[in-house]
C-alpha cells in the first residue's frame, strides 16, 4: 500500500500541474478572443434608447463566447501538444471511465446559462416593444426596391425621408404596397432591431 500510495501522489501533483497550466492559458486566451470578436463584430454607434440594451446582451454573449472557447479550444491544444504519443511508442492508452459529478456539472451549468440569456432576451424584448406614452406613429411602407414614410400626425405622405425627432419615442407601423407585395427588411443597423414587412400582416416596431 505504502508503494501505491508513493507513485499515485506524484501522479496526482503531475494533473494539478498541468491543469493549472492549462487554467491559466486558459484565463489568457479569453480576453485576447474577447478583443478579436470586439474587433471583427464591431457594431455601429448606438442611435437609440433600445440599442444600448441590445449591446449589453451581444457584449455578455460575447464574454460567455470568448470564454467557452478558450475553455474548450486551449485545453485541446495544450493536450495535443504535450500529451502527444511518442513515434515508437505502441503501449495502449490509460483507461479512464467516466465521471458521474462532471457530466452532471456541464449539463447543469449550461443549461443554466441558457435559460438566463433566453430570459434576459426575452425581458429585453418586451420592454423594447411595449407601447410608450407620447409615441410618435410613422407609417412605413415598402415597395420593389424602396422605402416610403407616411407621417399622419404631420399628414405627410410619400415621403422618401426618414425623420426622427430626438427623444420621442416612435411607433413605426409597417406595411408593403405596390402591385406586387413585397418581402422587406426594415433595418437602420444603429437602431440595432430588424423588422420584416410582410404583404399579409402589418407589423410594428418601436
Amino acid at each position: 500500500m505504502a508503494s501505491v500510495a508513493k507513485h499515485s501522489a506524484p501522479k496526482r501533483a503531475g494533473h494539478v500541474r498541468h491543469i493549472g497550466i492549462a487554467a491559466i492559458l486558459t484565463l489568457i486566451a479569453a480576453p485576447l478572443v474577447w478583443l478579436v470578436l470586439n474587433a471583427v463584430y464591431r457594431l455601429p454607434q448606438e442611435g437609440s434608447a433600445q440599442a444600448v440594451r441590445i449591446d449589453q446582451l451581444f457584449q455578455a454573449h460575447f464574454i460567455m463566447i470568448s470564454l467557452l472557447f478558450a475553455m474548450i479550444v486551449v485545453p485541446t491544444i495544450y493536450a495535443l501538444v504535450v500529451f502527444r504519443r511518442d513515434e515508437f511508442d505502441d503501449e495502449d492508452a490509460e483507461h479512464i471511465h467516466g465521471n458521474n459529478l462532471l457530466e452532471a456539472i456541464w449539463i447543469i451549468i449550461p443549461t443554466i446559462i441558457v435559460l438566463g440569456f433566453g430570459v434576459w432576451g426575452f425581458d429585453i424584448l418586451r420592454d423594447i416593444t411595449a407601447p410608450q406614452q407620447g409615441e410618435m406613429e410613422i407609417v412605413v411602407k415598402g415597395f420593389q426596391w424602396g422605402w416610403f414614410f407616411d407621417y399622419p400626425e404631420a399628414g405627410v405622405t410619400g415621403s422618401s425621408d426618414l425623420v426622427v425627432p430626438v427623444g420621442t419615442p416612435i411607433k413605426f407601423v409597417l406595411e408593403s404596397t405596390g402591385n406586387n407585395k413585397v418581402l422587406h427588411s426594415f433595418w437602420v443597423p444603429e437602431w440595432r432591431v430588424k423588422q420584416d414587412v410582410l404583404p399579409v400582416e402589418t407589423p410594428e416596431e418601436r
